[in-house]
């Protein structure tokens, strides 16, 4: 943009309009992660790239680029044009506190009582299983909502039992037993119920600072973010002020929301 403020001219572009951040309002904490993330250029460039390396006819990037994913904290890359409430996000298990280990295990005896129908439910299921290991991680994911199983051995769903370890590591007890709780839940009602992902407390603040990466991504000012966070009656009455107060808080905002792209992302997942 060549001028101080936004064209009158000019549609507004879509990062513009706040009431477009709305849905995030209901967002758990390890969502923001996501959301955070996929925002990282560098991240965007990454999934790209592995775009380029995928030999032709591969559906899915579930098989390549391992240890780039790793440094992502991610298990497979996803696509970051897809937004937290659609996307299939598999965090590596010692990235996300609450993902809960299970064991395989052959049913013996009379069969349990309750069996976890994959076919039947109404949210997302992603299953990937590493390369030359006994090992994959199950996802289960609605809106935004998510809890993730790490599952060790061979594992047929028709005849086995998933087993948990006798007592979790201390510090990751109350994150697992919660993940426990959803996966209860999920088998008697068959969707991942919204009460037991609460919103998370600073969503406001976190709102407002994707909000601001996206103008910054679409080369708007730090006027213009301004803009459309706090309205021109207030931008015009305070922008030039002696004080800087509204200028200081974009420019923290950005770099705020840059640390959080830069690494700071995980800070959710733990």
């Amino acid at each position: 943009m060549s001028s101080d403020s936004r064209s009158g001219d000019k549609p507004p572009d879509p990062w513009f309009d706040h009431a477009r951040y709305g849905w995030m309002d209901a967002l758990p904490r390890p969502a923001w992660g996501w959301e955070l993330l996929r925002r990282d250029p560098r991240y965007r460039t990454a999934f790209r790239d592995m775009l380029v390396r995928r030999p032709q006819g591969e559906q899915g990037a579930q098989s390549l680029g391992h240890d780039d994913c790793a440094s992502w904290s991610l298990c497979v890359f996803a696509n970051p044009d897809i937004d937290v409430r659609f996307a299939n996000v598999l965090w590596r298990p010692e990235a996300r506190r609450d993902v809960l280990p299970l064991i395989a295990g052959t049913r013996q005896g009379k069969a349990i009582a309750k069996r976890l129908s994959l076919k039947s439910l109404c949210c997302r299921v992603t299953i990937h299983c590493e390369d030359a290991s006994d090992r994959c991680q199950i996802l289960f994911a609605q809106e935004g909502r998510s809890f993730q199983l790490d599952i060790h051995g061979k594992i047929h769903f028709e005849n086995d039992v998933l087993l948990t370890p006798i007592s979790p590591a201390p510090r990751l007890r109350d994150a697992q037993v919660l993940t426990m709780r959803r996966l209860v839940d999920l088998m008697a009602h068959g969707y991942l119920r919204p009460s037991l992902y609460p919103a998370y407390k600073r969503r406001a603040r976190l709102i407002e600072v994707v909000q601001a990466l996206d103008g910054e991504f679409a080369d708007a000012l730090q006027r213009d973010i301004a803009l459309a966070q706090f309205g021109q009656d207030k931008v015009e009455r305070v922008w030039h002020g002696s004080q800087n107060a509204l200028r200081d808080h974009v420019r923290k905002t950005l770099k705020y929301g840059r640390q959080l792209m830069n690494g700071g992302y995980r800070r959710f997942l733990g």
